[in-house]
């Protein structure tokens, strides 16, 4: 995973902030079995997870172009 940003050729392309959250979401997994998990917690893991799948997306599937924009139905 390293090797993977520091190889990145694109600054603020996303990897490393899609690596940075999806850590952050299993180390709560990993931590949370048998224990309460507060609302803060909750809420902190949640946006994470959604930060950590946006940047993937838009890093492995869309990496040099812009999000598609749709026409609308008349």
């Amino acid at each position: 995973m390293v090797d993977l940003i520091r190889g990145e050729r694109v600054e603020n392309s996303g990897l490393e902030d899609y690596v940075r959250n999806m850590i952050a979401v299993m180390d709560f997994d990993a931590g949370r079995k048998g224990r309460f998990v507060s609302q803060g917690e909750l809420d902190r893991y949640t946006q994470a997870l959604a930060k950590a799948v946006s940047k993937a997306l838009h890093y492995f599937i869309g990496n040099t172009s812009r999000s598609p924009k749709a026409k609308r139905a008349t």
